[in-house]
């Protein structure tokens, strides 16, 4: 039985991961099978559909949780920035540290877009200090140099040089 509900769990991911991944095209070329949608909105509006059901029916196995961080993103790319940062917050805060660093880089992600620059630098600097597989330190770095661009440009500049001197591959 448990067997069972994962499979059907990872089946309903997987669709809803390639409705998220899929192209937005005006028309789908001739013969193709592959999902397309027209705009960016219907894509992600038939995404959320999908994770949302997968993260309601299977909230206690991973697919249930990585589709909850995946609500949060498609809840970002649609503007919801409220129902975004709740989602992104929950995931970040449950017992996946891999999947938490991901939302955690999103979150960031979603307060830098809407202005709250303090938020995401506290972010960026947390997942600097604790990477993770999922999030290196560099990640956490690049992000925060990015953030330092716009904000302290200075200080992006001695970031970048600090990052090529210690990854120089």
């Amino acid at each position: 039985l448990y067997r069972s509900r994962q499979d059907k769990a990872s089946s309903a991911f997987a669709q809803a991961l390639v409705s998220f991944h899929a192209p937005v095209t005006q028309s789908a070329p001739p013969g193709t099978t592959q999902q397309s949608f027209k705009s960016d909105a219907e894509k992600y509006q038939q995404a959320l559909k999908q994770f949302s059901d997968v993260a309601g029916s299977y909230s206690w196995i991973a697919q249930g949780r990585y589709a909850r961080y995946y609500v949060g993103l498609c809840q970002r790319a649609l503007g919801n920035n409220t129902e975004a940062e709740k989602e992104l917050k929950a995931t970040s805060e449950g017992r996946d540290t891999e999947l938490g660093a991901l939302a955690k880089l999103a979150l960031g992600g979603l307060y830098e877009q809407t202005g709250r620059t303090d938020q995401a630098e506290k972010i960026y600097r947390d997942l600097e200090s604790h990477p993770t597989i999922t999030v290196p330190k560099a990640t956490g770095e690049l992000a925060l140099a990015e953030l330092y661009q716009k904000t302290k440009p200075t200080e992006a500049r001695a970031l970048y040089q600090q990052i090529q001197k210690d990854y120089p591959g």
